[in-house]
């Protein structure tokens, strides 16, 4: 678990204490960690292995905004992100935080989702 979430660029020190999380929040990653075995099992090898129908995604590229976090730029999940957004000619935008940039800092986080969907760029 600690190579895999290495991986995303997650570090210990920047996460909230779990008694900090919103109850939901903290339901949600109980859950996830009750489920590791499956997850990695059955999600994670498909999804490192999936390749997206880059044709199709430039038909809808209006419809596209590639976002990544700040923190984990230069992690797995941003790389296809940069590829996708380079392929459909979009920049990525930069969300607060890593991976999980919603947990760890929520109000900047959800200060620019509100800002992005209220914005020319999603129409």
């Amino acid at each position: 678990m600690h190579l895999f979430a290495g991986g995303l660029g997650f570090d210990d020190d920047d996460q909230p204490a779990p008694e900090d999380l919103r109850p939901e929040y903290r339901h949600a990653v109980e859950r996830m960690m009750g489920n590791t075995n499956t997850f990695f099992a059955h999600k994670l090898l498909p999804f490192t292995r999936y390749r997206p129908d880059l044709d199709a995604l430039r038909e809808v590229a209006a419809k596209i905004v590639p976002a990544a976090g700040a923190d984990s730029a230069e992690h797995l999940p941003a790389r296809p992100i940069g590829v996708i957004a380079d392929e459909i000619g979009w920049p990525v935008v930069t969300f607060p935080g890593g991976h999980s940039g919603y947990a760890s800092h929520p109000v900047q986080f959800a200060t620019l989702l509100n800002r992005l969907l209220e914005s020319d760029q999603t129409t």
